[in-house]
């Protein structure tokens, strides 16, 4: 994939790959590099194509000039590399050889070196041989290329894939281990379950055998309560009990609410609203006022036409302003002010001598008067209003306080304010409209926050009264499942809950209704009857005579359990050693016992006492603590039959040759530069060999195989392994991410390069199109234009290449422009050449510079991905250091180009087209009448255009029903398949 993408025969190195570098010298070097290669093999370029004879000497002997610099280089890198390796800068130095390394290979059918390739190349310049030097020239280019990437410390993509495979291999193996020490593992422990004394086994299978009949007896006894309705009776008094409390607070909360009075309020905004809008009539009366006495004043002045043409203008636009104005609003004094602005800007213009100037002058006078006096009337209203809104805030603030009676103050001291300022103004005044203004938006946030506030304990009483009514329908099936409850008292309970949620609805309406009086009161009253109904819920529940004997019976069979348990416990008291058990273990064994004991005792109480809840709760207690002490007695025991050692001995020798695999694998990784994985592998292998000894038994000493510290060795062998796999799997997604880049960084120098070779096309074109005439191209514009496509035509094909590769990624979008693009050029080849008939107007150009547009598109995004993944590169490695550098999990390896930024190219796509069907109706009317007939070329026009829209929705819905968005049957109110919605 990478080397269809790449096209390395035509990449630059482009001086911003300076910025990739690690190091300073490096860059130094590489940066030679470029220098000495740039100038000769850009002169090389058009050496076919202007005359060879003539360049033949000069390019020969700057060739040579290029291998005696590739000498002198390679001298000043042994030198360095020596340098850099006694001042202990290992990593500077491994650079540095590995350059020199690749400047001493031999490549090709030749294998000669990049010294002798540039020394090829000058020899066949002298004799002649074209062909050969440009060859010989690209193959040194592109070796040039890999010195300069091994200098800069980067891989190629074809480095990266070949790391990736070598981990992938690497983990494969690893797995292999993996699997091979997990049966070792489970082997050893069934080794050591064989190899127990019979006193241990007989142990463990006593406490698994008591663990399997306690949790039998809990399931029983959890069953008889669920069928006898009691534990269902008893969680709904739980929850009972929870609503209750919460019913307390809302009632607190209930009385301390005073809401404000709603006429009040709705009476004090329309009467600010209208303070408002009678300041804004106001404002714009003496707006057109002062521009009706500007103009006069400068008509009055004037001493040209040019300042009789200037107050004209300006009065016109004063004019235009106040009629957009009152188009938008259609208020009868805008309009009455736009009309006289109108005529006098009429008159102003009709003047044609000093008489007629000074009538229209004296005219605007008196209509700036008439808006005067508009905008004190106005301004006088807008004062009426705010003191009618005053009354009405004060109205509502009178007598008890309300909850918003802070924030009703803070409106009365905006509304005096705005009082204060419109009566020193007598007139449209600023300060006056933002006092307005704040009143408008306190009084609003007083209301929003009251608003919140009635909403909130609304919505808790309607809760509540769900609540209650969800319990009084559970309560009636669950008193029909408790046969034995007291069926009176559980009717008391049911009416009681009924009554409550009725009277929690009647709370939410009154709070809605904003009767705070009636909604205390009817709260209290729910609370109340909350309350009723919990009493009568626990007098509904009873044993019966058959309940209490069948928890006598449970009780009797959790005695026999625990007087087992006890008899083990005496038994093992009495010959400790009979287990064979170390005493650390044997310690751990009683006290797990000693808690399942009590636990017993706890259980068989409350069972005597019919509480099945609380025995349930000390069976499970019970379970745990017998699980426990099986676990405890399941400790390995020795081998001691020739059968169980030579069993021991053979795992032994599986464990030896699972070692040698991880020593192994440990060596393969500690060849690679990363060396990931490797410390795992080599504690695996360690850990790996001490089990093996600890299987292996002593001859010399007479010990036995330790079996418990084998399976833990071989646990912690385990763990190691599946670390190294962790740390493999890590530098897999950073290599992948680095392979992404790697992509990312050549496909957009490729892009780039595409751009500016198309650039140079369009100039060209317009360059010709200048020069022709009306009639049929000349021949130097024919064969120029030939050029042209030629060119276009190349990079269609480099086009539709990268496309593939982006294809190949899963690009779905980029690949769709570029491939638009191939097509668009090869469309643009053709018409440039003859078969288009030599076409280089403005039809061809805006086919050229939608072509460019597509393009810059994609390197904006380019460059926008490339720029974000290196600023989440900076955040991850500044948190690392903040973390103190903590291994982090990996995190799912992202695409090549995010959803979200291929989405955004999707609809500047659609956009795109969108605008282009537009431009097509406007420039052929024609296309709107179906009987009419039509260009061919606009008919393919429109095809193309449809292809590219129906292209646009199927990605669009690609995307859609990959991220799982609702499709258009599911949206409200439009279509959900439009690209629109995707920025």
């Amino acid at each position: 994939m990478a080397q269809s993408t790449l096209s390395p025969t035509r990449l630059a190195l482009l001086p911003s790959k300076a910025r990739r570098t690690r190091l300073p010298w490096a860059w130094a070097c590489a940066f030679g590099l470029v220098l000495i290669g740039s100038p000769a093999f850009a002169s090389t370029a058009p050496a076919w194509q202007e005359g060879l004879s003539r360049k033949q000497a000069e390019l020969a002997e700057e060739q040579a000039l290029i291998a005696r610099q590739i000498k002198q280089l390679r001298t000043v890198m042994i030198s360095l590399e020596a340098r850099l390796r006694s001042e202990g800068r290992v990593h500077a130095a491994s650079l540095l050889k590995n350059a020199l390394e690749e400047l001493e290979t031999r490549e090709g059918e030749q294998g000669t070196t990049l010294e002798e390739q540039a020394q090829r190349s000058s020899s066949g310049l002298r004799s002649g041989q074209t062909l050969r030097a440009i060859e010989e020239q690209q193959a040194a280019l592109n070796r040039m290329e890999r010195l300069l990437e091994v200098l800069l410390d980067r891989k190629r993509v074809e480095d990266l894939e070949k790391e990736l495979r070598d981990i992938e291999a690497l983990k494969a193996e690893l797995s292999d281990a993996q699997s091979r020490q997990e049966a070792l593992t489970r082997a050893t422990e069934q080794l050591g379950l064989d190899s127990q004394t019979e006193a241990q086994k007989a142990l463990r299978e006593n406490l698994e055998r008591m663990a399997n009949e306690q949790r039998e007896l809990l399931q029983k006894v959890e069953q008889s309560a669920r069928e006898n309705g009691r534990f269902e009776l008893e969680r709904m008094q739980l929850e009972l009990a929870k609503n209750i409390a919460d019913q307390e607070l809302n009632v607190e909360a209930l009385r301390s609410w005073l809401p404000m009075a709603q006429d009040a309020q709705r009476q004090a905004r329309q009467a600010l609203a209208q303070a408002r809008a009678d300041e804004m009539r106001a404002q714009e009366a003496q707006e057109a006022a002062e521009a009706l006495e500007q103009a006069a004043d400068a008509s009055a002045q004037a001493q040209s036409a040019e300042e009789q043409q200037a107050a004209q203008d300006a009065l016109r636009e004063a004019w235009e302003q106040a009629a957009r104005k009152a188009q938008a609003t259609d208020q009868a004094e805008r309009q009455a002010t736009a009309e006289a602005l109108q005529q006098a800007w009429e008159s102003l213009r009709n003047a044609d001598d000093e008489a007629s100037r000074q009538a229209a002058q004296e005219s605007m006078q008196e209509a700036a008067q008439a808006l005067r006096e508009q905008a004190e009337s106005a301004a006088q209203s807008a004062q009426s209003q705010r003191s009618q809104a005053q009354e009405q805030i004060e109205a509502a603030t009178e007598g008890e306080r309300s909850t918003s009676s802070a924030a009703l103050e803070r409106v009365s001291e905006a509304i005096e304010r705005a009082q204060e300022a419109g009566q020193a103004s007598q007139g449209a005044d600023p300060t006056t409209q933002r006092a307005t203004e704040e009143a408008l938006r306190a009084l609003d946030e007083a209301s929003q926050a009251e608003n919140i506030l009635e909403e909130a304990l609304r919505a808790s009483q309607a809760e509540q009264a769900e609540n209650m009514e969800r319990l009084a329908a559970g309560l009636e099936s669950a008193l029909q499942a408790a046969q034995n409850a007291d069926a009176e008292q559980g009717e008391q309970a049911r009416e009681a809950l009924e009554r409550a949620a009725e009277q929690l609805q009647q709370a939410a309406q009154a709070v809605r209704e904003q009767s705070d009086e009636q909604a205390q009161n009817q709260a209290q009253e729910g609370l109340d009857s909350m309350r009723q109904a919990a009493q009568a819920l626990q007098q509904a529940q009873r044993t019966s005579a058959e309940q209490q004997a069948q928890n006598q019976a449970q009780a009797s069979q959790q005695q026999s359990l625990s007087e087992q348990l006890q008899a083990a416990q005496q038994s093992m008291s009495q010959d400790p050693q009979s287990t064979g058990m170390e005493p650390g273990d044997q310690e751990r064994l009683e006290q797990a016992m000693q808690r399942a004991q009590e636990a017993m005792q706890q259980a068989q109480q409350a069972l005597q006492q019919n509480q099945t809840g609380q025995a349930a709760k000390a069976q499970r207690q019970a379970d745990q603590a017998l699980q426990e002490a099986a676990e405890a007695a399941s400790q390995a025991g020795t081998p001691s039959t020739p059968e169980q050692q030579q069993e021991a001995q053979r795992l032994a020798e599986e464990q030896r040759k699972l070692e040698e695999q991880l020593l192994n694998l440990a060596r393969q990784a500690e060849q690679r530069d990363s060396q990931q994985g490797s410390q795992a592998m080599q504690k695996a292998s360690q850990s790996a060999s001490e089990a093996a000894e600890s299987l292996q038994p002593s001859g010399d000493s007479g010990e036995s195989p330790d079996l418990d510290q084998a399976q833990q060795e071989q646990e912690e062998t385990e763990r190691r392994i599946q670390e190294a796999l962790n740390d493999l799997t890590e530098e897999e997604e950073q290599y992948k991410t680095l392979r992404q880049e790697e992509l990312l960084f050549k496909i957009s120098e490729e892009l780039a390069e595409m751009l500016q070779g198309h650039r140079e096309a369009m100039e060209a074109v317009r360059t010709l199109d200048d020069r022709r005439a009306d009639g049929p191209p000349s021949r130097p514009v024919r064969i120029g234009l030939r050029k042209i496509a030629r060119a276009e035509e190349a990079l269609a094909a480099q086009a539709a290449r990268i496309a593939e590769a982006l294809q190949e990624e899963g690009v779905v979008v980029f690949h769709e422009i570029l491939n638009n693009a191939a097509e668009d050029l090869n469309r643009i080849a053709r018409d440039l050449g003859q078969e288009g008939g030599f076409q280089s107007g403005p039809t061809l150009q805006a086919r050229q510079e939608e072509v460019e547009r597509g393009l810059e598109w994609l390197e904006e995004a380019l460059q926008e991905e490339m720029q974000r993944r290196q600023e989440e590169s900076q955040d991850e490695q500044n948190q690392d250091q903040q973390n103190g550098d903590q291994t982090q999990p990996p995190n799912q390896r992202e695409p090549l180009v995010p959803d979200l930024a291929e989405l955004r190219v999707l609809r500047r796509l659609e956009v795109e087209v969108l605008a282009k069907v537009d431009q097509m109706l406007e420039l052929h009317p024609e296309l709107r009448d179906p009987n009419a007939e039509h260009d061919p070329l606009v008919l393919e026009d429109l095809v193309r255009l449809a292809y590219r829209h129906q292209r646009v929705l199927d990605l669009f819905r690609m995307f859609r029903e990959r991220l799982q968005f609702p499709g258009p049957d599911s949206a409200e109110g439009g279509d959900a398949s439009s690209p629109d919605t995707a920025d």
